[in-house]
């Protein structure tokens, strides 16, 4: 979790305000950010929240940066919705289960 919000704040930084002839900044938060979601879809595949069996402050501070990763991680980044399956499913998998979202969509 702690990885979650560095190094996903740092790529968008550098996909937004990339200083010229450095694509090296760009390139290394781009694979620190796959990294991170593999982790993340690994640890969801295993149990049903982030903290565990309960839903906790990891999976309300993750949530925002999994569930905007394919915005953030698409065409700018040089990336393909097909390559980013296996990752785009953390941001899916923490929706299905947020407690609010799902209690939200019930309501309505």
């Amino acid at each position: 979790m702690t990885l979650v919000g560095p190094m996903f704040g740092q790529y968008v930084h550098f996909m937004r305000f990339p200083p010229k002839g450095n694509d090296y900044s760009l390139d290394r938060y781009r694979t620190q950010v796959r990294r991170v979601l593999t982790t993340l879809d690994e640890r969801l595949g295993v149990v049903p929240f982030l903290g565990g069996q309960s839903y906790s402050i990891a999976d309300i501070a993750t949530f925002p940066w999994a569930r905007g990763v394919g915005t953030f991680l698409g065409k700018p980044g040089g990336v393909t919705r097909r390559s980013l399956a296996p990752t785009l499913s953390c941001g899916a998998v923490l929706e299905a289960r947020c407690p609010l979202l799902v209690a939200s969509a019930a309501k309505d």
